[in-house]
């Protein structure tokens, strides 16, 4: 593995309320349905509870498309989502504040550029452990000349699969953009074409949060404070207005999914761990 200098991560101080909190339910979907109390209370106006997928925004402030690798030049445009790691030790609260720190785990060329595995850890104001996130991303076209050492696959899930549709809004993107990600990639359509794509893209943090809303949903009671652990690999991006077809298999605590659409896979090695069902 080639060894390059670490950029300067400062640590970030960071803050969220409940209109924080309804935004990002907001943004990946929630409610389904207006009906549903357990889904509205994703959105309710005290205290609302939490997706645990919001933890993955902790990650962005030190996105590589804002903080340049020290000697590889590149456009932060060319900086894609390849796959997410989130751990949780509990349930989030509707209102925190903290500071995250990031370092870089891993880096080496691939197939379509330099492949990058950065952590974020960030805890509140107590010094408690909040959220864990490993972000790993491709900067196209890039090269520092050593390959990345892939880890082995995971072995498939076992079992009947339940299939979960989620549809996406052409506006989704614009809807998302208000958690904070701006990234022009996915709102302005001359920067998607610059990089090649015929129209700005969903953002990946976007898709997966609307897949584990339904997945909880649908599969885990609506148990929004149980969600401990998301990781997924990003492999074709998502068109605002695309249906993502999630196919899931739940065994036990564990819920293992993919996700399409049409026939182009868009989420490979998706899994969702959950704390145990006692069934309280």
């Amino acid at each position: 593995m080639a060894v390059i200098d670490q950029p300067e991560f400062p640590p970030v101080t960071w803050s969220w309320g409940p209109a924080e909190v309804r935004r990002y339910a907001l943004a990946v979907g929630a409610p389904v349905d207006v009906m549903d109390r357990d889904d509205l209370d994703l959105v309710r106006e005290h205290d609302p509870r939490v997706l645990g997928t919001f933890a993955t925004l902790l990650a962005d402030a030190h996105s590589l498309r804002s903080i340049a690798l020290p000697g590889l030049a590149y456009d932060p445009l060319d900086v894609l989502y390849a796959g997410h790691t989130l751990e949780l030790p509990g349930p989030l609260p509707s209102t925190a504040s903290g500071t995250s720190r990031s370092r870089i785990l891993e880096i080496g060329d691939v197939r379509s550029g330099v492949l990058v595995r950065r952590e974020t850890t960030s805890h509140d104001e107590s010094g408690r452990l909040v959220a864990r996130n490993v972000v790993t991303s491709v900067i196209r076209g890039a090269s520092i000349g050593s390959p990345f050492a892939a880890p082995e696959p995971e072995s498939p899930s076992t079992g009947e699969p339940v299939e979960v549709r989620v549809p996406t809004l052409e506006r989704q993107a614009v809807l998302y953009a208000q958690t904070g990600d701006q990234n022009p990639l996915h709102l302005d359509p001359d920067a998607a074409r610059a990089v090649g794509f015929d129209r700005p893209i969903l953002h990946g943090l976007c898709a997966l949060g609307m897949v584990v809303h339904r997945v909880a949903r649908d599969l885990a009671g609506r148990r929004w404070g149980a969600i401990r652990g998301v990781d997924v690999r990003f492999v074709a991006p998502v068109v605002p207005g695309e249906e993502l077809i999630v196919s899931a298999v739940r065994a036990g605590d564990t819920v293992h999914f993919e996700t399409r659409v049409g026939d182009r896979r868009v989420h490979a090695n998706g899994r969702l761990d959950l704390v145990p069902d006692l069934g309280g």
